[in-house]
């Protein structure tokens, strides 16, 4: 039990989590279910579902009295690389930020009091379970020489930042 009011909540979002009851089995043993057939995944075979941070940020603002929320880390892992031109050309992760965004607007539009989305990293760094071979930052870092270059989604999402809005 909390003795004091919380100031807000933060939430981490990367992918849903799809879970069955092993057949068979005990009552709490499951296990996880691989994305749908055809579905995007990441570099790291997360199934890409904006929709499922759209359904929790609405379930949890219908089920709870919550202060206002703040997404404190949403992101993908890519394989990103340097083309010949010293630059990175991460479609990919501007589509994800895009998509969560939207569901972002969409929960607010339906009453979620969300005031802030924060991306997972700005740099390329180690992951836990991948170490450095899955980059999920805006910035790519060289990890021999520590050179940094702007990727494309850096640029892209600055401009979201300074618009406060979609392209």
């Amino acid at each position: 039990r909390l003795e004091r009011p919380l100031d807000f909540l933060g939430l981490s979002y990367q992918t849903r989590l799809r879970v069955r009851s092993a057949p068979g089995s005990r009552l709490l043993d499951s296990w996880l279910e691989e994305p749908p057939d055809g579905a995007p995944t990441s570099a790291l075979g997360w199934e890409i579902h904006p929709e499922g941070l759209l359904h929790e940020l609405v379930a949890l603002e219908e089920r709870f009295d919550l202060p206002p929320i703040y997404l404190t880390g949403s992101g993908i892992a890519t394989d990103d690389e340097l083309d010949l031109r010293g630059d990175v050309h991460d479609t990919k992760r501007i589509d994800y930020l895009a998509a969560h965004l939207e569901a972002c607007a969409a929960a607010r539009e339906r009453g979620v009091d969300l005031r802030g989305y924060f991306v997972g990293s700005l740099l390329d760094g180690f992951e836990w379970n991948e170490g450095y071979d899955k980059r999920f930052g805006l910035v790519h870092v060289d990890f021999e020489t520590q050179d940094r270059t702007p990727k494309d989604s850096f640029h892209w999402y600055a401009e979201v930042v300074r618009r406060r809005a979609l392209p």
